[in-house]
């Protein structure tokens, strides 16, 4: 069973007339490797664990090779590293989908976080790089979580990954062999491919108006029974009871377990309350059985919203931003304020959690993102603006990719 009661969907400001006065920028620089901007005086955008330097006498380009750690950064070490935790314990063998993800007793203020990410250490013995993301937990505050995964595609199988919580702490952990499983809520089917072998599943999903969030899933436990309430999502007398065999997906409650009402349905009618359901008939354990935290779970199909970056793993379902531009607002946050939308883009309108950015004509953002210069003040008017004070900064402009 689904344990949410929906998600709040995000409003873009694509409506409103932003006025933007470039003024003369703060002294910024450009980054000879990477040709990103930075204001003059912020921490080094190279300063972190995502930028894994290359082994002595080879390359980071996942071919074997292991990176190398870097040099301890040259700022003081953050405070907050002290009460750091992370999600992967010391020697555990995870699957190919988990992201590490290093939470915080409070939110760390947008000011201090590239210093966290620089004394963050990611070193893989397969050379794998990729980057660190602060995630809106869903039961967190802004701040408390920042998570790494990979580039571009999952963790490579056997690849040893040490993290460094600056000197504060170690793990050392290997990721598994590879399994992802894809639940077609359309077609009542879930497909597991794992070392080179694919098995076909027969699933029930989440009934019409109870649908089971689609997108990309990471495990994130699993129990061998839980006691699951209706009354705790609002869904009244739904149900109460122990349910066997429980994959956690998400942190709202989404799970892959055992329901007797898939012994008829599944393969047939969705009529579940938002989780994937197996027969009892064996098929339940031995899903249960084969999969380990950080295995991954595709879920097509489904009518409902793609499950948020903070909502149990979801970091895969962070998709790109092209042409973007962020800025600082009084509060010290970083925000995205400008972005190019893509065709593809549009279903995703007041769903992806981008509040309150404006989207523009793909060939707009790229003449206004040439037009901001790093330092510019930033003026928003019109209806939907919350403040007409001109106190935001850009602080950043750059095409973002899947890498980056």
């Amino acid at each position: 069973m689904d344990h949410s009661a929906g998600r709040t969907a995000g409003r873009l400001g694509a409506a409103v007339a932003a006025c933007i006065a470039l003024l003369s920028a703060v002294g910024c620089s450009t980054d000879a490797d990477t040709g990103v901007h930075v204001a003059a005086g912020a921490p080094d955008a190279r300063a972190s664990a995502s930028t894994a330097a290359k082994a002595k006498g080879g390359n980071n380009d996942g071919t074997g090779k292991a990176s190398e750690a870097r040099p301890a950064p040259s700022m003081p070490e953050p405070a907050e590293l002290a009460q750091a935790r992370a999600n992967i314990s010391d020697g555990q063998t995870v699957g190919v989908g988990m992201p590490i993800s290093v939470t915080f007793s409070r939110p760390v203020l947008a000011a201090e976080r590239k210093a966290v990410e620089s004394w963050l250490r990611v070193q893989t013995s397969s050379g794998t790089t990729g980057a660190w993301s602060w995630v809106k937990d869903q039961n967190r505050l802004d701040g408390q979580r920042v998570d790494f995964r990979p580039g571009t595609t999952y963790w490579k199988p056997g690849t040893k990954v040490t993290l460094r919580l600056g000197s504060r702490g170690v793990r050392h952990f290997t990721i598994g062999r590879s399994l992802v499983a894809t639940v077609d809520a359309s077609t009542h089917e879930m497909t597991i491919r794992s070392g080179g072998s694919t098995q076909h599943v027969p699933v029930t999903t989440g009934q019409p108006g109870l649908d089971t969030w689609k997108g990309t899933m990471v495990v994130m436990d699993k129990q061998s029974k839980v006691l699951m309430d209706s009354h705790t999502v609002g869904l009244g007398d739904k149900y109460h009871g122990d349910y066997f065999w429980a994959v956690h997906l998400t942190t709202s409650g989404t799970y892959v377990h055992q329901n007797p009402r898939a012994n008829t349905e599944a393969g047939h009618r969705n009529v579940t309350h938002g989780c994937v359901g197996l027969a009892t008939d064996g098929t339940a354990k031995r899903f249960y059985h084969q999969v380990r935290v950080g295995d991954v779970v595709i879920i097509t199909g489904s009518d409902k919203a793609t499950v948020a970056a903070g909502n149990g793993y979801g970091d895969w379902n962070a998709g790109p931003r092209k042409w973007a531009v962020t800025f600082t607002d009084r509060s010290h946050h970083q925000r995205l304020l400008l972005f190019a939308m893509e065709a593809s883009d549009l279903p995703t309108l007041g769903k992806d959690g981008i509040f309150g950015a404006i989207a523009l004509a793909p060939a707009d953002g790229k003449q206004v993102y040439d037009a901001i210069k790093p330092g510019a003040r930033v003026e928003i008017k019109g209806q939907q603006a919350a403040s007409t004070a001109s106190d935001s900064a850009c602080i950043d402009r750059q095409p973002i990719t899947r890498d980056r």
